[in-house]
């Protein structure tokens, strides 16, 4: 895969290929493990920096059949960008200010799962392969810190962000989430009636654990206040989408080893075990 360089984009959201510069690919899949040799031009109409680029296999998680992408970061507008080689305009594949991203576990097993980082968006769950563990380190981390830095530079609440997807506010935001099952409780040491949330990973949080939260970095999670801080249905719509159950479940920490009563140190080192080599 290939690293920071320059791409063009036309507009906010594609890219036109002329049709003597489409991509093109050779792929072999030996042992379930992606090969490819691979050329890609594309036209400089408007040059922008892409903080890392190349070809991924990717599909949705769950699913059976893999795409091949040329697959770019947009760090200027906090996008995560992709084309095939079939395509002749490049195309949003997520908004990065309301995803997380981790590197999926490898198995020996399934050879054609190894390599892969996990992307979550409000409304799916991406799987990406590259030809190697390292190389989908540096794209985690890539959009890790696009994430962070889309984080800090836009207010949540900002009607003028042109990230945010519905600037329209919601004023009784926390009671949705508060009704959602499981919510009601803090999502690490189980205390009832949280009054924070992370906006990053979906889940409502007790005002301890919303300082451990904010020890861990905006990059992973985005500390925000259920009924002091402003909402939208974008951020909202987020937040229904996941939720203490789903992401217990999926972290694999339905039971509470922290208690409510726990030290500052303890919780921030359940925090930073749970969270901090997830995402």
């Amino acid at each position: 895969a290939q690293s920071k360089g320059h791409v063009s984009v036309v507009g906010s959201a594609a890219t036109a290929l002329p049709q003597d510069q489409a991509p093109t690919s050779t792929i072999s899949v030996q042992s379930g493990l992606l090969k490819i040799t691979d050329t890609f031009q594309v036209s400089v109409q408007q040059e922008v920096t892409a903080l890392k680029s190349g070809f991924l296999r990717v599909k949705e998680l769950g699913g059976k059949s893999w795409q091949l992408l040329f697959v770019w970061v947009n760090q200027e507008k906090g996008q995560l960008m992709g084309q095939s080689r079939n395509e002749h305009s490049a195309r949003v594949l997520e908004d990065l200010m309301l995803c997380s991203v981790k590197l999926a576990p490898s198995t020996t097993t399934h050879s054609s799962q190894n390599s892969c980082f996990l992307l979550t968006s409000p409304t799916r769950q991406l799987l990406f392969q590259d030809l190697s563990e390292e190389s989908a380190l540096k794209w985690t981390k890539a959009i890790q810190s696009v994430i962070a830095s889309s984080l800090q530079q836009v207010d949540i609440g900002d009607a003028s962000s042109d990230l945010v997807h519905s600037s329209e506010k919601v004023t009784d935001a926390h009671v949705h989430i508060l009704a959602l099952k499981g919510n009601e409780v803090c999502a690490d040491c189980g205390k009832s009636g949280p009054e924070w949330a992370s906006i990053s990973l979906g889940i409502t949080l007790c005002i301890e654990c919303s300082g451990a939260h904010r020890n861990l970095g905006s990059h992973i999670s985005k500390v925000r206040s259920l009924h002091l801080d402003r909402w939208d249905k974008s951020t909202l719509t987020f937040m229904l989408s996941r939720g203490n159950c789903l992401v217990n479940d999926e972290l694999k920490f339905w039971d509470f080893d922290l208690p409510p009563s726990a030290s500052k140190n303890d919780r921030y080192q359940f925090v930073q075990q749970k969270y901090g080599q997830n995402f």
